[in-house]
Parts: structure tokens; sequence; C-alpha cells
């Protein structure tokens, strides 16, 4: 579905804290604007969360090659490779946060670990699949020729959850799904550490013999037991 813009209407403050702490609405303005990227005189911030685990992945489309990587302020990130300036840096398309890491945001604002037995805090931590559908094999992604571009990632350390975002236009990506412990079948889905591999399966059904694409990921990592 259509993702909506992280703003004061779509960040609500009991969906910033997790309904556990309060937050004023000095502290809501705040930390929008700094999980937004901006210092508190609205300049900015010129900073990215910490890559741990997740790894870049290129994406080649018809007209540029976009870098997709995660970090653990939460944010899955899609930057032009093609629009390099001075310092090196290329222009941002997109940043998507998924809602399951939006409690994280008073931890990242504060500078502060969360609660527990939890040092630090995580985001989207695990590595991530590129699925292309390159109809004429040329590498490139051309969505006028019907090809497509999905991203599959889970969140590692950052929670029990995978996601499926469709990239095939990088200036507008839509959610295709998510899967968490509270999905229908998935409840005992834990830590999502595993790297979802794409895979082409045969099954039968009624007799006839079918092939289904999917992503394989393995069950997680329980951090109560282990």
């Amino acid at each position: 579905g259509a993702l909506v813009t992280l703003d004061a209407t779509s960040v609500t403050k009991a969906a910033m804290s997790g309904g556990v702490t309060a937050i004023s609405d000095a502290e809501h303005a705040a930390m929008l604007r700094f999980i937004q990227g901006y210092e508190e005189d609205g300049t900015s911030r010129n900073h990215v969360g910490d890559i741990l685990h997740n790894k870049p992945m290129v994406v080649s489309y018809g007209d540029k090659d976009v870098i997709f990587f995660g970090t653990n302020e939460g944010y899955i990130h899609a930057i032009n490779a093609n629009d390099a300036d001075a310092t090196g840096g290329g222009s941002e398309l997109f940043a998507y946060m998924p809602s399951a890491l939006l409690p994280n945001i008073p931890g990242q604002y504060d500078n502060s670990p969360l609660t527990g037995d939890v040092k630090r805090i995580y985001g989207a931590d695990g590595e991530m699949t590129v699925w292309l559908d390159d109809k004429n094999k040329n590498g490139r992604v051309d969505s006028s020729d019907g090809e497509t571009a999905y991203l599959f990632f889970g969140l590692r350390r950052g929670g029990n959850a995978y996601y499926a975002l469709d990239v095939t236009n990088p200036a507008k990506p839509s959610l295709m799904w998510s899967i968490t412990n509270n999905t229908a079948g998935f409840s005992q889905l834990a830590q999502s550490w595993s790297k979802p591999a794409a895979a082409r399966l045969r099954y039968k059904e009624s007799g006839t013999v079918k092939y289904a694409e999917v992503p394989v990921f393995g069950g997680g990592y329980d951090a109560a037991v282990y």
C-alpha cells in the first residue's frame, strides 16, 4: 500500500512512546524534527544512523543506480548514486521507517539505550535481498518493459518482522506486505536474523503441478530463550 509521510499526523505521541511514556507537545515536536533530520534551529543534522549487520544493495535503473541500505536509526535509505556532489554524497530518494520502530525515536533523540537487557538501540538491522524481474536481461530495471524490483528485509535485533517494498520506481516506493509475530500463522516468529532468499518452488495443488516465487527465511532468534 501507499506509504505515509513521517510527520505529526502519522507519528502520534502514543505511537512514538509505545503507549508507555507521556510525551509533551514540545518533546513531540522536537523528536519529530530530530528524526526527520534537523537540528533544533532547523538546519540539517548531516547524520545517518549506524549500519551494523545490514549491507548496502545496488539496483540499476534506466537512468540511475540506487543504493539501498538500512540503519539502526530505523530507516531504509535509497540514495541516487549518480548525482554525487563535491562532498561525495548522492541525493536521497526516500527513507522508509517501519511503524514498529517508531517507539525507538525517543531513545534516538535522548541518545540513550532502551530499558532492560538491551544496551543499545537496533532498527533496520537485517540483511536485504533484492528481487529483480529483468525481462530483457540487460541488468537494469525498466518499468516501461513491465520489469519490477522488490526489496525484502528483516529487522534482525530490531524486531520480529519481515517487510517487502516495491522499489520498481525508487522515487515512489510502496509497501507490498509485512509479516510480524502478530500475523496469523507466524505467532512464533522471533527476531528476524535470517536474510530472505529468493526461490522458485514447485508444488502440487488439486493434482496440478504449480510454481510459486517466494522469499524463504528462518524462524528467527529468540532472545528470551538463548
